[in-house]
């Protein structure tokens, strides 16, 4: 269960973020909105003490990663249980970011955006996983085509040492990994131009 597995990539990026599910972790309370608990009562046992630690115990969903982003916005903690699981939810989550930058580069009206807030709750989600996802994925580019992967081939056996270094380079600075880089913040300042 806890193994590397190919990255999905049938449908698009949104489609992806509403639709795929992830096996997480989060406090049962988390599954029922405020208004929800307002009108019902939690206290079914009598024990107010012992019905407030039920509802903070942890149980084990599947969920997505807009509900997840969600979650995370009313301060709930998340855990993600197969470490995999953020390689797929970071890199849906950057190429739906890419989509909407392209579409500033296209010119589309602001309007047609989603809210910027809305964006960025799924940026914490991303910012929440980025090391881990870099870590375990440390190719940060797409391969392009067949022709690039053989022209890569062939200079990984011409010179295997500054091959692994460039390759390295695209996600360490010294001995850290690259910082997160917002893509909200671009689609943000096409917003308010």
């Amino acid at each position: 269960m806890n193994q590397p597995k190919p990255l999905i990539v049938r449908n698009t990026a949104a489609w992806r973020i509403w639709n795929l599910r992830f096996h997480v972790q989060l406090p049962m309370l988390a599954q029922y909105s405020t208004e929800y608990m307002r009108q019902n009562a939690i206290n079914v046992s009598g024990d107010k003490q012992l019905d407030k630690l039920r509802m903070n115990q942890l149980v084990d969903v599947r969920q997505t990663c807009a509900g997840l982003a969600m979650i995370m916005s009313e301060g709930y903690s998340i855990s993600i249980l197969n470490r995999w699981d953020c390689v797929q939810m970071y890199s849906d989550i950057q190429e739906h970011f890419r989509n909407w930058l392209d579409m500033t580069y296209g010119g589309y009206p602001p309007e047609a955006f989603p809210p910027i807030d809305d964006l960025r709750l799924l940026e914490t989600l991303a910012l929440e996983m980025h090391t881990e996802a870099q870590r375990l994925s440390p190719k940060d580019r797409e391969v392009a085509s067949r022709i690039f992967e053989g022209i890569d081939r062939m200079n990984r056996r011409r010179n295997l040492a500054a091959t692994d270094k460039q390759a390295r380079e695209r996600v360490m600075v010294g001995n850290q990994l690259k910082p997160y880089n917002s893509i909200i913040d671009q689609i943000e300042r096409y917003i308010l131009e």
